[in-house]
């Protein structure tokens, strides 16, 4: 990743830190919820084959 996108995503992981109880919590929240945003994009592409 970019430096701006790694700038990006612990932008993202302190926003959320003060729900999570650890940092590692906080950042699988954040890669979850990325997931999640990621999917309709995937699903709107044509296939690859």
């Amino acid at each position: 990743m970019s430096c701006e996108d790694w700038e990006r995503f612990d932008s993202l992981v302190e926003s959320i830190a003060p729900e999570a109880p650890t940092e590692a919590r906080a950042k699988g929240i954040v890669i979850a919820r990325l997931i999640e945003l990621a999917r309709p994009l995937q699903t709107a592409q044509a296939p690859l084959d």
